[in-house]
């Protein structure tokens, strides 16, 4: 499911601000399962490569929004 919604940056957003459900180390940690060859996960080679473009489009989202929170809290007007 996130290899073929990665496109849309509407869901690329909603999966970092799911706090419940997203950090930066599960989604490296899947990324490493699928490209192991001693776990033998029956996946195809293009989403395999489509969810590793995702985890690293969503490590920076995720920064990028920490930061624009962060300046939002300290910015006064």
């Amino acid at each position: 499911m996130y290899a073929n919604m990665s496109h849309l940056e509407s869901f690329r957003k909603n999966v970092v601000s799911d706090g419940r459900s997203y950090s930066d180390e599960t989604f490296e940690k899947a990324a490493k399962i699928l490209n192991s060859s001693k776990k033998g996960v029956q996946v195809s080679g293009e989403s395999i490569e489509k969810f590793g473009v995702l985890v690293a489009q969503l490590k920076v989202l995720k920064a990028a929004v920490q930061e624009e929170e962060v300046s939002t809290l300290f910015h006064f007007r």
